[in-house]
């Protein structure tokens, strides 16, 4: 059975904008942490690369699989999978965005990485 996020983590990122990834290089070393918009959907959580698929550290995640987040404070181990851009849950979490981060001035983001879209769950 898959390991799901503890429900009073997710409680506590109600009000945050953003998270820290650091996906694994192939040689198991860790990325330098990326600060990232994340969306909630349900009790999974969600980020992009801002930059697309060319993301080195999307590549990474995507390889490996693996890495770290930071997530209000706490340093988790984490697995990344990737969502197909033309999914449902890939226009929830499109939805979820342009909700959460309407007012700012990098929401053409949220168009740009459809295709970089991962869900992250605790490993």
């Amino acid at each position: 059975m898959a390991k799901q996020w503890d429900p009073q983590l997710l409680k506590s990122l109600t009000n945050e904008q953003t998270i820290k990834v650091a996906p694994d290089y192939a040689d198991h070393r860790a990325l330098t942490p990326i600060i990232v918009w994340f969306v909630r959907v349900g009790n999974d959580l969600y980020v992009r690369a801002y930059r697309g698929p060319r993301s080195k550290w999307y590549q990474s995640a995507v390889k490996q699989g693996t890495g770290q987040a930071e997530l209000d404070g706490h340093q988790l181990s984490v697995k990344f999978a990737p969502v197909d851009r033309s999914s449902f849950v890939n226009k929830t979490v499109n939805q979820e965005y342009l909700a959460k981060y309407h007012g700012n001035s990098m929401l053409w983001m949220v168009e740009n990485a459809l295709d970089s879209t991962l869900k992250v769950s605790p490993k």
